[in-house]
Formats: structure tokens, sequence, C-alpha cells
């Protein structure tokens, strides 16, 4: 009908559909780590943007959509970050996780049918927690010095095996080419039987004088 009884009867409330909101959680202490794929500690911090979608659903479906939200948002990354290493989660990783975080937030807020349009989320800090982070560095350091000798030294093998290549094929022409020579007639004694080489009046008789 297009119109609105006086309050308290009847109330009106507008709701801004085009502001993005936005909370951070994580890295407030112990209570926030999570457990990564690979059974480490993860301590991160992250940022959440979103905004309401569907006005009506937003103020009626849930008792507080908005704490509604942060619990999804921690949940949804808890669950994705179980399934990479500590090391992916540090790393070039990062991008992939907000995404499937984002995906994982939408799908259950649209099950609880919120009216919530996740637009993001942004990783701020992803670290081992503080009583291991400094052990950590000195170790991914001397993971990392390991690798660049292992480069440094890996293609030394590899240059060099053209000329170790070619001295083997030298080897066995030359060895081939010696065996090929005609053979002197001493050389060629020793190789026979010493029947065929000599005649039998050369040779010392056996028998004993008699």
């Amino acid at each position: 009908m297009g119109f609105t009884l006086p309050s308290p009867i009847d109330r009106v409330k507008k709701i801004d559909v085009e502001n993005i909101r936005s909370f951070d959680l994580g890295s407030t202490g112990d209570n926030d780590l999570m457990l990564t794929g690979d059974q480490n500690l993860l301590d991160i911090a992250y940022s959440v943007r979103w905004n309401i979608r569907t006005p009506e659903l937003y103020l009626f479906q849930l008792a507080d959509p908005d704490e509604t939200t942060k619990q999804v948002a921690e949940s949804a990354m808890r669950a994705v970050v179980s399934r990479v290493s500590l090391n992916d989660a540090m790393g070039d990783k990062r991008a992939e996780i907000e995404t499937q975080v984002t995906e994982l937030m939408q799908r259950i807020l649209d099950s609880y049918r919120s009216g919530i349009q996740v637009q993001g989320i942004a990783i701020k800090q992803a670290d081992p927690p503080d009583a291991v982070n400094d052990a950590f560095k000195e170790v991914t350091a001397a993971q990392q010095d390991a690798q660049s000798y292992v480069n440094q030294a890996g293609p030394m093998p590899f240059s060099s095996l053209p000329r170790r290549r070619a001295r083997r094929r030298r080897s066995t022409r030359s060895t081939s080419s010696t065996s090929s020579r005609p053979k002197s007639p001493a050389a060629a004694c020793i190789t026979k039987r010493w029947s065929r080489c000599y005649p039998r009046s050369t040779r010392r008789s056996s028998r004993r004088p008699e």
C-alpha cells in the first residue's frame, strides 16, 4: 500500500547495502593460534570485508548477524589452514587461502540465509608463534643457504660431463686402434700355443738321458 503506521506501531529502519563493512580477527593471544596440515601452530591475523546483500534477511533471519559473521570467518579460516602446510600458509599460498576462506564463508552464510555478501579476506600476518619464531627463522635461513649452495654446485658436474664423455671416446678409440695393429712375431708367439710357435727340434726333450 506504500504507507507506514506511526511509531510505536510500525517502524522503518534504513539499511545501507552499499556500505562495505570490515572487522579484524586473529593474532591477539595463544587462543587464536591455528593448527596447520603438517601439525604446526600458526599465528595468523586477517581482515574480513562484507556488506548487506538482502536487508530483510539480515534484519530478521539471525539474532546477531555481525557476531555470526565473525564466528563463520574464524571457522572457515581454521578449516582451510588445517589443509595446508606452515610454509604454504606463510608463503605464496596466501592468495589461495584467502579465496578458499571467502568461498567457504559465503556457502555457510547462504545456508543460514543471512543476507550477507562476503567481499573478501586479507591475511595481514602469518607466522609461527612468538615462542618459536626466532628459531624458525634460523632454520629457514639455513635451508635457504643450503639450497643456494646446491644451486651453485649443481651446474658444475653437468658442465664437465661433455668433456668426460669426449675423453672416454678418445680413450676407446685409442684402445681399439692399438688392438687392431698387427702384432710383432714375438708378440704373436706369446698369444699362440708353444708347440705352434717353435719347431719341435728347438724344444727341450722331456726325456731323461739313458
